[in-house]
């Protein structure tokens, strides 16, 4: 098995001295190790590890890490490299929502055993196509990217944003409480267009989230799926609501049940554009770059995970 390790020493629960001395007794008998030092780097290591034949990349990291090496599975043109290769998710990083997800579903959170496991299965993943601005504020041509997990538009994008401005003493259990407080005082209505699989919505937007997987956020309930196998998106489109209405509603944006708040409309979608008047932050698996306007496709079972031998049907 040509296997590549896609390690970031600065996740959250590398901390851990019980989990760094198993590390060391495992992490160069799994294959090559590699530990990138952004997002750009981690992607261009995994593509050129898929296109000289390699067959499995296990993410020693958080969802950020998880990202870019799901985005180095397809090359520029948004061709994938190695169809047949795997990719194993771990639950080494700080949210590891995504993780949630399939070890939920597996029944099974042992993900060293994953590693070495021939159980395989696929999963749906997310192509995003958004506008991206130049150094000089203008906007440049549609860029694409993939995610995994859950993507987002407003409220939701511009807290993980405000997230990476947190002063270093906040408790981490308050890290996206205190950006969500500062976003609920700060935030300014925008009217959007929502349009996608037969349907339409058009209003001021407060936030829209499209969930593959269950969990983002560091373990806030988004998506309805049980496996993120359905070839659809579970689409959320909050409209902007009072401040009473959103301090009210706000428990099961973190906790799940947003969708039976009346305002809420909620459906499942293969793909969806959104327009707004002014461009709002999108974000998806927890980075946020780019804006509106932004178009969501679900690539179904596009990609190979590892699990336990013995995988639940």
């Amino acid at each position: 098995m040509k296997r590549l390790v896609v390690f970031n020493a600065s996740s959250g629960r590398m901390a851990s001295a019980v989990t760094r001395h198993r590390l060391h007794e495992h992490l160069h008998q799994w294959g090559q190790v590699v530990t990138p030092t952004s997002w750009l780097e981690a992607r261009t290591r995994v593509r050129e590890f898929l296109k000289s034949g390699g067959e499995q990349v296990v993410v020693l990291g958080g969802d950020g890490t998880l990202n870019s090496v799901v985005n180095g599975f397809w090359d520029e043109k948004g061709r994938p490299l190695n169809p047949q290769a795997a990719l194993t998710v771990t639950r080494l990083g700080t949210g590891c929502d995504y993780f949630r997800t399939v070890a939920s579903h597996f029944g099974n959170s042992d993900w060293w055993s994953w590693i070495d496991s021939p159980g395989r299965v696929a999963v749906d993943v997310g192509l995003i196509e958004f506008s991206s601005s130049l150094n000089d504020g203008a906007v440049s041509q549609q860029e694409s990217r993939y995610f995994i997990n859950v993507g987002s538009v407003g409220f939701n994008a511009r807290v993980a944003r405000l997230k990476g401005d947190n002063p270093k003493w906040l408790p981490h259990q308050l890290a996206y409480a205190w950006p969500t407080v500062r976003e609920m005082v700060h935030r300014e209505p925008v009217a959007a267009k929502i349009a996608g699989d037969g349907q339409t919505w058009e209003g001021e937007l407060l936030a829209a989230t499209l969930a593959l997987g269950r969990y983002a956020g560091g373990g806030m309930k988004f998506g309805r799926h049980e496996f993120p196998d359905r070839g659809q998106f579970d689409v959320r489109i909050i409209p902007e609501v009072g401040i009473k209405e959103l301090v009210r509603h706000l428990p099961k944006l973190y906790q799940g049940g947003i969708e039976a708040v009346p305002q809420v409309r909620a459906f499942f979608a293969s793909d969806l554009t959104i327009t707004t008047a002014r461009p709002l932050e999108v974000e998806f698996d927890g980075e946020v770059i780019g804006t509106t306007p932004v178009t969501f496709r679900v690539l179904p079972k596009a990609l190979h995970l590892t699990g336990p031998q013995k995988l639940k049907k």
